[in-house]
């Protein structure tokens, strides 16, 4: 049957096929995806044809029924190729040629490809169209003549073969556009948009958006069952394309338009109105808020933001927020790029400033004259002069930029003079010197005495991105190297590429002693900003840098002497044998960089991804630890080839060497300058079954945890050893006459245009590619030929893009006096062996767990963390127990068959008709976000109870129908539901320990009981869990910033507390103290209420009433207006507080009572201490019972007692949470007791 022409799709074509009864149907995909597939049993075959078939349609259609991808232009009239029977997760392939139809792949000259090569598809054979209507011009470019004379029709569709015959489609030829001048293939933007999980068909686009011009635009439909969340998106392309390709804006449409013939209708597709998307919500509350909302809309372009909305969702991109974290440092808000994936909106970025705010440190102090002045050698470039006798003339890094349109050379020389104004060690000057301990000597003059004019070369070129100008960059490159002169301060050259119509490249060549990797961040976006404000006709004015390189360097002399504790740790590490690995020992005169070779060589996609992202994730380590592991794997596997059994592996390991945590108050995030620390590791794998590691088993992820852990152990990640080795005198002699690592492994992150170099733009004239490297460039590096190696086998790995996504590349330089290539070819196939064990680890189900460093609250070894996670599989974390739920927790135990004391009923009353299931997601989206709601209480094997957090814990959640009972049965059943949960303990090893109850008691009334046990909050929490969970439900989505605080701080903070002092200080405040003050005897009996209470202070007590056995039960005291401010002025008399005199009164009674002077008594404080960030909105158990001791003379006790208890309270105030512990007390208790 014809469909209607005014049926193009969606629930009226379905409702069509199902009225029909069809049995086989040709449809696009546009239009299968438009439709729900349930409930069309009729239909046992589909066929998809005229658009690319994406998985997830098939994983909608395919099953119950055969579907077949089908594959026909119109000019071949009509199918070409079909299928075999499409398998959810297989790949979709064009299928067979169709009867009668000949199909070539061919390449550019019309030649055949090999099976796997790339080509574009020709059709031939009788189903050819004769041509295009009165067109003969587009009929020729179309229909061409085959090499026998028959015609061909060149379809444009770009394919490969497989193995067995079949076409795989990869896109359209022709679909080739520009921005800003790069070439961008959008069905490879297409294909990695619905590689994404939650994406089930996309479309890339170009579109002219406002006065930001052409933009990349991406239009997704979510998967079936999926939500696409852009921010998450936008990073996963920006892992897979180069930073060019990756679309500024991702519009989610809940369907694709159609054309009248079903297909995807492109010019249907909306052009995004960023500003269109901005919410109307509340002001700013604060100056972060206030400060960040006007620089989202000064980097997004638009005349305003909400606080809630999303940076990625109004259009920003990975490099704008790079671009948005810079200015927000100049506007003195601390954040990073990472910040803005994980809290994409204004509200969320400004709490994470303000916590940082309220945690900075004291600012380091900078030396008189700043910046400028002799500067200590630093530990790297110390060691890197008595390595190479000082042969590092040419010793240096670069980068090649795009540069905007139109570039000038007066425009150019005043932003690479601000730029070198701006950061001293780029005048720096390196020179010998036999009056120092070093023989060598670094100063750095004042700003304008290195001129941009004397550093910029300009060289003119006819192309930026042919092969000849890459060959005319690299001669460039090398000459500029040449011109390097540290000892006259020639530490920089720029050559500019002057190209035609106003293109341009920028070449930077800075020498490696006044830079490295992290420093090209600062420096690039610098010189970006620089060139926009000068070609506005404005002096350039850049941020201010933090802590200079001088007063880094004259720090670390300052600190180094502390590491001297670390010397033990240090001589473990080299101490051991380290047998050699070439066939002899390094000569320096010898084994120089001309006499080195370099072994390049690249992991697959796969295990890249699983290296990058899978492993560390699971394992909640780093991703030089995975690669370091698959290196000491690969060390310990190769030496054993050769004879040589040794389970430990001696490896220098490089790092950024930016610890601020060194010299605290240090801030680098601007400052350029070479920090890199060089520090040995010494993994051992002797426990590891090696055989099993390298087929991807459980000993792979103890091998992972074996090195993290060992990582994780040295200080600072290592800064110690080079201080150490730079220390003056015999100290520093003997640390540098340890032997030194043979392997060196340096780490660089994403390379080549990716995060690790250059997703940095800042102001470029309205081109987004402007001051990005090329990505055929990435970051280069030049040697003096005479510069001695540093390693037997030095190694770089980084992450560079590719079109099937990001890959690992490393580099093996070694030299060839001492190891053959065959060695360093063998030893890199080992490691990416190990790698390939590694990931193949990861993707195995129940892989990963935690390791001591990730539970450091907690004196945990691997073996008692495993066995733990044996029994908890789901544990995210182990916490110590607060001093108050230790005491809880044993109250627990003993009332395990009675009723529990500390189980807390609250009862919210709803109005209205309230959503049970929408109550239901706010309770469940409330377990999520907090995780000390999500804890139960475990002992470990050794008899440790620890607070165990479940990742993942079940929602108790219950509904009961009281509407029908009348009132006194509804009240009467309501007391009776209340008793009964009341009596239903909770099991304290089992979370969560609170459930919900939503009982109807009307037909516009109902009660949410929330039931908790004590231990998990206190009541000063319970406002603030009630405030969420109704803002929760009322809102009913994913909030867009998290809690304001973690409870896992305040453990932290608690943790580092010196309780030793805080119990010596408690027992001076309670020293003489004769006994406990009790109103009741132990047995737990009670006063009886009738007895007598005399109202005069006396010393006698009524201890031999008649008392009575009893529940614990609470009495309420409402005081009168007129006694209530009698009560107010007492204490405005004598400087107290209400409180402090209400304890008076208290001590007075317990006095008349108990016949007792000197009394101690309980007292509940907030325990909430200032010094941890958010803690005033926290949720949880802060609380603490501290004792209060007051001693009077009763003769003259209203004079004198609140006195006395002022002082009793503030000295007993500096320890209310750190040295009262309710549980440690017990220590102490038998001295006294407090009620």
């Amino acid at each position: 049957m014809i469909a209607p022409p005014t049926v193009y799709g969606g629930d009226e074509l379905r409702e069509l096929l199902a009225a029909e009864r069809v049995t086989h149907c040709f449809l696009t995909p546009t239009a299968l995806a438009a439709m729900d597939p349930a409930g069309l049993d009729d239909l046992v075959c589909v066929v998809s044809g005229g658009e690319a078939c994406p998985p997830d349609l098939v994983a909608r259609w395919a099953p119950g029924r055969r579907m077949h991808n089908g594959y026909g232009p119109t000019e071949a009239t009509i199918a070409a190729s079909i299928s075999d029977p499409l398998t959810p997760g297989e790949p979709i392939t064009l299928g067979h040629p169709a009867p009668g139809f000949r199909v070539r792949v061919l390449d550019r000259r019309l030649q055949p490809v090999p099976v796997g090569v790339l080509g574009e598809l020709y059709l031939a054979g009788p189903a050819l169209a004769r041509g295009y209507h009165r067109r003969p011009g587009l009929t020729a470019g179309r229909f061409v003549a085959e090499s026998g004379g028959e015609r061909m029709y060149r379809t444009g569709d770009l394919v490969r073969w497989t193995a067995d015959g079949q076409l795989v489609s990869l896109g359209r030829g022709d679909r080739q556009v520009k921005v800003r001048g790069n070439r961008i293939e959008l069905g490879e933007v297409e294909s990695c948009l619905t590689a994404a999980g939650s994406v089930g068909q996309a479309v890339a686009d170009v579109r002219a958006v406002g006065p930001r011009g052409d933009l990349l635009i991406a239009y997704v439909v979510a998967a079936a069952g999926a939500a696409v969340d852009t921010a998450r998106l936008h990073e996963a392309l920006a892992a897979r394309l180069p930073a060019y390709m990756v679309p500024a804006h991702i519009v989610v449409l809940s369907e694709m338009p159609m054309t009248v013939h079903g297909k995807r209708d492109r010019a249907a597709l909306p052009t995004p109105d960023l500003g269109a998307e901005v919410s109307v919500g509340r002001a700013p509350s604060g100056a972060a808020e206030e400060n960040l909302g006007l620089l989202f809309a000064e980097v997004l372009g638009l005349d305003t933001v909400g606080m809630e909305d999303s940076f990625f969702a109004l259009g920003g991109d990975s490099i704008m927020s790079i671009q948005l974290v810079a200015r927000a440092k100049a506007a003195g808000l601390s954040l990073t790029p990472r910040d803005v994936f994980d809290h994409p909106t204004v509200a969320g970025l400004a709490a994470v400033a303000d916590s940082r705010v309220a945690t900075r440190p004291a600012t380091l102090e900078e030396l008189p004259g700043g910046g400028v002045g002799d500067v200590p050698l630093t530990p790297i470039l110390a060691w890197i002069l008595r390595r190479s006798a000082g042969r590092i003339d040419r010793f240096s890094q670069s980068v090649l930029l795009a540069l905007p349109h139109g570039v000038d050379r007066v425009t150019l020389e005043v932003a690479v003079q601000a730029v070198l104004d701006a950061h001293d060690m780029l005048r720096a000057r390196l020179e010998r010197d036999s009056g120092t301990e070093s023989g060598w000597r670094m100063t750095v003059p004042d700003a304008a005495s290195v001129t941009g004019r004397d550093v910029l070369t300009r060289v003119e070129v006819d192309s930026v991105d042919d092969a000849a100008f890459d060959v005319r960059a690299a001669a460039e490159a090398d000459a500029a190297a040449d011109r390097l002169d540290p000892a006259a301060g020639t530490m920089v050259q720029l050559v500019w590429f002057d190209g035609p119509s106003g293109t341009g490249r920028l070449l930077l060549v800075v020498h490696h002693a006044v830079v490295d990797g992290v420093s090209w961040r600062v420096l690039v976006p610098d010189l970006a900003s620089a060139w926009a404000q000068a070609s506005e006709g404005r002096v350039p004015e850049l941020a201010p840098v933090g802590t200079s390189m001088r007063r880094w360097a004259h720090a670390l002399e300052d600190v180094a002497p502390q590491r001297v504790g670390e010397r033990p740790m240090w001589e473990r590490i080299l101490g051991g044998d380290d047998p050699a690995i070439g066939s002899r020992p390094l000569d320096s005169a010898r084994d120089v960089m001309a006499t080195s070779e370099v072994l390049t060589s690249e992991a697959s996609p796969e295990v890249t991804e699983a290296v990058l992202a899978a492993l560390p994730a699971s394992l909640r380590a780093d991703v030089l630890d995975g690669l370091l592991t698959a290196l000491a794997m690969a060390v310990v596997r190769w030496r054993a080839e050769r004879g040589v059994e040794r389970s430990d592996v001696l490896v220098g390991v490089e790092g950024h060497g930016r610890e601020e945590a060194a010299v605290p108050g240090a801030d680098l995030t601007r400052t350029v300058g070479w920090f890199t620390t060089l520090s040995p590791v010494r993994p051992d794998l002797s426990s590891i079954d090696l055989g099993e590691a390298f087929t991807g088993g459980a000993a792979a992820g103890a091998a992972v945890k074996l090195v993290k852990e060992e990582l994780r152990a040295i200080p600072d990640r290592g800064i110690g050893y080079g201080l150490l080795r730079g220390l003056a005198g015999e100290s520093g002699a003997r640390v540098r006459g340890w032997r030194e690592p043979q392997i060196v492994f340096n780490y660089l992150g994403r390379i080549a245009g990716t995060a690790g170099v250059g997703r940095i733009t800042a102001g470029a004239g309205g081109d987004p590619q402007a001051w990005l490297p090329t990505p055929r460039y990435g970051l280069g590096s030049a040697h003096d030929p005479q510069m001695p190696v540093t390693a037997v086998v030095d190694i770089a790995a980084g992450f560079v893009p590719r079109p099937g996504g990001a890959v690992l590349q490393s580099s093996w330089t070694f030299p060839t006096g001492v190891l053959d290539a065959a060695d360093v070819h063998r030893l890199a196939d080992l490691w990416h062996r190990a790698l390939g064990a590694l990931a193949a680890y990861a993707n195995t189900e129940g892989a990963g767990g935690l390791t001591p460093s990730d539970v450091d609250l907690v004196p945990l070894d691997q073996a008692a963390i495993d066995a733990l996670e044996a029994r908890r599989p789901g544990l995210t974390d182990v916490w110590p127990l607060t001093p108050l739920q230790s005491g809880l927790l044993f109250h627990a135990r003993l009332a395990e068959r009675s009723v529990d004391a500390y189980i807390v009923q609250l009862v919210v009353g709803l109005h209205g008709r309230p959503s049970p299931e929408r109550m239901r997601r706010a309770a469940r989206t409330l377990l999520d976000r907090h995780p000390n709601l999500r804890v139960c209480f475990v002992e470990d094997d050794a008899g440790e109870v620890h607070q165990v957090v479940e990742g993942r814990v079940s929602l108790p959640w219950s509904e009961i129908d009281l509407s029908g009972l009348d009132g006194s049965a509804g009240r009467e059943r309501w007391r009776e539901l209340l008793a009964v949960d009341r009596s239903t303990p909770f099991v304290m090893d089992r979370a969560p320990l609170l459930r919900f109850t939503l009982v109807r008691t009307g037909a516009e009334e109902h009660r949410l009981l929330l039931t908790h046990h004590h231990i998990l909050l206190d009541g000063w929490s319970t406002p603030l869990l009630l405030e969420e969970l109704l803002a929760l439900y009322a809102a009913d989505r994913e909030p867009t910033s998290a809690p304001a605080g973690d409870y896992r701080d305040y453990l932290t903070w608690l943790t580092a507390q010196d309780h030793a002092s805080g119990v010596a200080e408690w027992r001076r405040a309670l020293a003489g103290a004769d006994g406990p003050t009790l109103l009741v005897p132990g047995d737990g009996s009670v006063l009886d209420p009738q007895a007598p209470l005399d109202p005069v202070l006396a010393p006698q007590a009524p201890l031999d009433a008649v008392v009575t056995l009893a529940e614990p039960g609470e009495a309420t005291l409402t005081l009168p207006a007129e006694e209530t401010a009698a009560l107010v002025a007492v204490a405005r008399e004598h400087g107290v507080t209400v409180n402090t005199v209400v304890q008076v009164a208290w001590a007075l009674v317990l006095g008349a009572l108990t016949g007792r002077t000197d009394v101690v008594f309980g007292a509940t404080v907030s325990g909430r201490p200032p010094q941890v960030p958010g803690i005033e909105a926290m949720i949880g158990l802060f609380i603490n019972t501290v004792p209060v001791r007051i001693a009077f003379d009763p003769a003259k006790a209203s004079a004198s007692c609140s006195v006395v208890c002022s002082r009793s309270r503030r000295r007993c105030s500096t320890t209310t949470t750190s040295g009262s512990p309710r549980s440690n007390g017990r220590r102490v208790r038998r001295r006294r007791s407090t009620p």
